[in-house]
């Protein structure tokens, strides 16, 4: 887990030009995330399953979509494939 945390921590520190569709800033967003969201966030990024992720953290796969669905409201996204997409971006 420290990779991934490492992982999210380097996010937050890219550069302000990195901007979402809606023009805020992606590390700004992703700060409004919970710990245990981001934790799952990472996870889906990396293209893990709720079924995956659940069994990872010990929990039902209901709280992982349950927790997806947060995380996608929170940074404006609405599919999987927007989340890996911007996570993909800030790797760029």
């Amino acid at each position: 887990q420290n990779g991934q945390e490492a992982d999210f921590f380097a996010l937050l520190t890219l550069k302000e030009e990195r901007r979402t569709d809606e023009g805020l800033n992606l590390s700004d967003k992703l700060n409004q995330l919970t710990r245990r969201e981001r934790d799952c966030a990472v996870l889906a990024a990396q293209g893990l399953h709720n079924r995956d992720i659940a069994q990872k953290h010990g929990k039902s796969e209901i709280t992982v979509r349950n927790q997806l669905s947060s995380i996608y409201k929170k940074l404006g996204l609405n599919t999987r494939h927007k989340l890996i997409a911007a996570f993909a971006r800030l790797h760029a």
